[in-house]
C-alpha cells in the first residue's frame, strides 16, 4: 500500500505563496506481485462465470458459466478454492430449479437452488456472510435460453431464493458490494424488454429489498454497459465501474459513491499506458486491499489480450512481467483473496466467438518469496510388493530444493520433487512429507500417509481430514449437513479424499451401493 508517487512541500513564515515543491519520487516495493499458475484441475473449462471471495470462510467461491460459444450451454455447479485446491460443493444439474407447467412449458421454480446460468452478476456481502447472485442467461430442459432476473444468496451451506422484483432481466450486469454502506450495487448489463430509463438506474440490494435511483449523470452507454466490470475500492470508499466508451477514451472508469457517478478523464492518446488498454472489454477486475489498487487483467480488443494494469483512482500502471503471464483470454473470473493477498483468476476463453478455446487454469497474482506448493503429496493405499510414488509440485523464485522425510527423519539422498518406494511392505507404512526451499525460506508440505490396509482409513493433520479406501466401484462417498441426512453423493470423489474448508456441521460417509 506504500507504493506510489511522493513529493514534499517546504514552507516558511512567508506563507504558502512562497512554498517550494520538491521533485516527484516513486516508491516501488519488491518483490512485487507476479502471475503464478496454481492449478489446471478443478472446475471444467468455461467462460462467463463469476467468482467472489468469502472472507468469513476464507475461500474463493465460483458459480456457473458457459461451456460453449456455439450455443447457450450453461452450468450451475458451485466450487471453492482455498488457496491450494478446488472443492466442488454442488454439481451442475439440468432440471433442478425448473418446473414443467402444463401449456406453459418450463418455468423457473425458485425452490432449492438457482438454475444453470452464465453472464450473471455476483458479489459477497461481508456483513451478512452471503454470496449474492443475480440474473444471467440460462438454458432450460427444452433448449430455450431465457434471460433471468432472480436474486439468490449462498450462505456456505445452502442456497436461498430472495427476490425477482428488482432489476429487469439482463445478462452481463456489473455488481459489487459497498462495504461502507452495506449494500450490493448493480448497474448496466444487457437488458431484455426494457425502456431507456431502466438502463440508467442504479440498483442496490440491502439484504431485504431492492432500491433504485436515477443519477443526474451516467457512464456512457456506448458499449451497452454490458462489457464493463465493477469492484469496490475500500480505500476510497467507492464502487469503480469500467471500462466505458466515452468521447475522450474507450478506457474510462467511473466512481459510484452512493449518490452520484464521477470520473477522472484520462485521454487515451496522451497517456501511453491508457493507449495500450484503450478499447479493452470483458476482462477480470478486482480490488487489492493491501496495495490499494484496482487490478485489471486480459479481455478483448480486436483479439484477446493479457495485459495486467493497476489503477489507484487517477493513474494506470502496467505490470512488468518477470514470470510468464496467463495466456490472453476474454471473460475470465477474478476475485481478491484478502487473507493471502492474492488475486485469483480462473478460466475464460482464449479466443473470441465461435472458434473460442476454453480453459480451466487457475492463476494467482501474488508476491511470492518462500515457495508455494501447488500439488501436495497424496496419501495412498498400496498392496504389499507394489510401488508407492509421492510427488510435489511447487512454484517460487528458483532454484528450488527438496528434502523428503519419513516422520521427522530425513531420507538420505531423497532431494528431488519425487519420492519412489519400491516393493513396499509393512515396514514402509507411515507418514511422509517434503520440505521445499529456496534462498527466501522453507515451505513444508502436508503429510501423506502410506498404508497397506485396504479398509477405510481416516487421518487428520494441518486442519484437514483425509479419507482413504481401497478401490471398489460399489463404494459411494456421500455428504450431509445433518447426521440423519439427506445424504448427497459426491460426484467422482478423488481417493484419497481430503476434507478441508467445510462447515463444522458437515458429515461424510462411505456407503456400499450393493
Amino acid at each position: 500500500q506504500h507504493e506510489g508517487k511522493y513529493d514534499g512541500v517546504i514552507t516558511d513564515n512567508c506563507g504558502p505563496a512562497h512554498a517550494v515543491t520538491s521533485a516527484v519520487a516513486r516508491v516501488t516495493v519488491r518483490p512485487g506481485p507476479q502471475w503464478w499458475l496454481r492449478a489446471t484441475n478443478g472446475p471444467s473449462p468455461r467462460f462467463g462465470h463469476m467468482m467472489v471471495y468469502d472472507t468469513a470462510r476464507q475461500v474463493t467461491v465460483l458459480f456457473g458459466g458457459r461451456t460453449n460459444w456455439q450455443g447457450i450451454f450453461t452450468l450451475n455447479d458451485l466450487w471453492e478454492w482455498d488457496g491450494a485446491r478446488w472443492t466442488q460443493r454442488m454439481a451442475s444439474t439440468v432440471t433442478n430449479g425448473w418446473t414443467n407447467v402444463p401449456t406453459m412449458g418450463w418455468k423457473v421454480a425458485h425452490n432449492d437452488r438457482p438454475v444453470r446460468r452464465g453472464h450473471h452478476a455476483m458479489a459477497y456481502d461481508s456483513r451478512r456472510g452471503r454470496v449474492v447472485v443475480f440474473g444471467g442467461q440460462s438454458l432450460d430442459p427444452a433448449g430455450n435460453t431465457p434471460v433471468l432476473k432472480d436474486l439468490w444468496e449462498w450462505d456456505g451451506k445452502q442456497w436461498h431464493f430472495r427476490a425477482t422484483n428488482g432489476p429487469i432481466e439482463r445478462l452481463n450486469p456489473s455488481m459489487t458490494y459497498d462495504e461502507r454502506r452495506g449494500r450490493i450495487v448493480l448497474f448496466g448489463g444487457q437488458p431484455v424488454g426494457s425502456g431507456p430509463s431502466d438502463s440508467e438506474l442504479v440498483w442496490e440490494w440491502d439484504g431485504e429489498r431492492w432500491h433504485s435511483s436515477l443519477p443526474p449523470q451516467n457512464p456512457s452507454a456506448l458499449n451497452a454497459r454490458s462489457q464493463s466490470r465493477m469492484t469496490y475500492d475500500s480505500f476510497r470508499g467507492v464502487a469503480v465501474l469500467g471500462p466505458t466508451g466515452e468521447s475522450y477514451s474507450h478506457w474510462a472508469f467511473w466512481d459510484w459513491d452512493g449518490v452520484k457517478w464521477t470520473n477522472f478523464p484520462v485521454v487515451h492518446y496522451t497517456d501511453p499506458v491508457v493507449t495500450v488498454l484503450h478499447g479493452t472489454t470483458w476482462g477480470g477486475f478486482s480490488f487489492d486491499t493491501n496495495r490499494r489498487r484496482s487490478i485489471w487483467f486480459g479481455g478483448l480488443q480486436t483479439a484477446t489480450v493479457n495485459h495486467t494494469a493497476f489503477f489507484d483512482g487517477r493513474e494506470w500502471a502496467l505490470l512488468s512481467n518477470t514470470t510468464a503471464p496467463p495466456a490472453p483470454r476474454v471473460l475470465p473470473a477474478m476475485s481478491y483473496d484478502s487473507d493471502r493477498r492474492a488475486h485469483v483468476m480462473f478460466g475464460g476463453s482464449l479466443t473470441y466467438a465461435s472458434s473460442g478455446t476454453l480453459t480451466n487454469d487457475t492463476w494467482e497474482l501474488i508476491a511470492v518469496d518462500v515457495p508455494l506448493i501447488n500439488d501436495q503429496p497424496a496419501s495412498q493405499y498400496r498392496p504389499p510388493g507394489d510401488t508407492a510414488i509421492f510427488s510435489v509440485t511447487a512454484i517460487g523464485p528458483g532454484p528450488l530444493g527438496y528434502q523428503w522425510y519419513r516422520g521427522n527423519t530425513p531420507l538420505a539422498g531423497e532431494t528431488s520433487s519425487t519420492l519412489t518406494i519400491a516393493n513396499v511392505d509393512a515396514s514402509d507404512a507411515g507418514e511422509y512429507r517434503v520440505l521445499v526451499s529456496n534462498d527466501c525460506g522453507i515451505r513444508p508440505s502436508r503429510s501423506a500417509i502410506l498404508t497397506l490396509d485396504p479398509q477405510l482409513q481416516i487421518f487428520s493433520a494441518a486442519n484437514t481430514t483425509t479419507l482413504m479406501w481401497s478401490p471398489d466401484p460399489n463404494l459411494v462417498l456421500e455428504s450431509a449437513f445433518h447426521v440423519l441426512g439427506p445424504w448427497t453423493a459426491i460426484p467422482n470423489p478423488p481417493n484419497p479424499f481430503t476434507i478441508g474448508g467445510v462447515e463444522p456441521t458437515e458429515f461424510f460417509r462411505l456407503r456400499s451401493s450393493e
